[in-house]
């Protein structure tokens, strides 16, 4: 299979290309800059560039890697995670543009599969015990400072869906390399690492590597036009995982910070490192899919973490 991978060189993008070549794939990854490119061909795949907001050359990017399928992976974060709403915004506008000139193009030039990135926080940030299934209607009716962010996820997902393709709602990305989990353990290590609220705030988290996984079950599974949670099966508390990764990994214990505090430093996440309570169900995806996580619950991932 001849695969385009566009955002190859992030978090998720690397271990899929890697997974793909590894696999006897071909692998054209796009960027927006030729500079990018080095991880990606250390890995052996071949490289185009076109910047997602030009639609002519994300056609011409397509056209000349002539791909069988597309996996769209973008996103436009900052290395250490978002610490504001607005900066979250640039992943929303690759979103609604972007990933809508990529999805066009595919069509347009016969990749039989586009599977995309979204996000399991497009169930909002829930209360209650019952885990989130693809049942469950996304959380954007009403307004919030998070409205934007899960609207254009939405968008996204129902652009790739209506197309036949697969979109992957995610859990929290964690692992080695991984710009968030980098910051936590430097955090750790300088006594710096704070927890809003005491980080009782629930999440479901994925490792990067399962994550990878379950984008190649995506691109073999032969039907399309559905959503899929793609999370461990462990939804934790953030307090739990901080103190995990501090004892694995040696590291100072982290500590609370009053809610207040904290929403004047960071506002994004201290909302949700400190009040979110979102517990999401894996079990569609591995029905359906047949990927399930070879790392099912933090504790796993960051002993391995520990050992690499």
């Amino acid at each position: 299979m001849r695969v385009l991978v566009a955002g190859a060189t992030g978090d998720v993008g690397l271990p899929v290309v890697r997974r793909l070549v590894g696999r006897g794939d071909e692998v054209v990854a796009m960027s927006r800059s030729a500079e990018r490119a080095a991880p990606v061909r250390v890995l052996g795949a071949s490289h185009v560039v076109a910047s997602a907001f030009d639609a002519d050359a994300v056609r011409r990017a397509v056209e000349q890697a002539k791909p069988d399928a597309v996996v769209d992976l973008m996103t436009a974060l900052p290395r250490n995670g978002p610490m504001r709403v607005s900066d979250l915004e640039p992943t929303n506008e690759l979103r609604r543009t972007g990933s809508a000139n990529l999805a066009v193009a595919a069509r347009a030039h016969g990749a039989g599969k586009i599977v995309g990135e979204s996000i399991a926080f497009v169930y909002g940030f829930r209360t209650g015990e019952a885990p989130a299934t693809e049942e469950d209607l996304p959380a954007i009716e009403g307004s919030s400072a998070f409205s934007g962010a899960l609207r254009a996820a939405v968008e996204k997902e129902r652009r790739i869906v209506d197309a036949g393709g697969i979109a992957l709602r995610f859990g929290f990305f964690y692992g080695p390399g991984v710009g968030s989990t980098e910051y936590m353990l430097r955090m750790l290590r300088r006594r710096m690492m704070g927890l809003p609220g005491g980080g009782r705030g629930i999440a479901p988290l994925i490792h990067v590597e399962d994550a990878a996984a379950a984008v190649l079950a995506a691109l073999d599974h032969p039907e399309g036009g559905a959503t899929y949670n793609v999370v461990d099966d462990e939804p934790v508390p953030w307090r739990a995982f901080a103190r995990e990764l501090s004892a694995r990994l040696g590291t100072p214990r982290p500590y609370g910070v009053p809610m207040w505090l904290a929403r004047l430093v960071a506002p994004y996440p201290a909302d949700f490192i400190g009040r979110s309570r979102l517990r999401v169900s894996n079990e569609k995806a591995k029905r359906e899919l047949g990927w399930k996580p070879e790392l099912p619950t933090f504790r796993e991932g960051i002993a391995a973490m520990a050992e690499s």
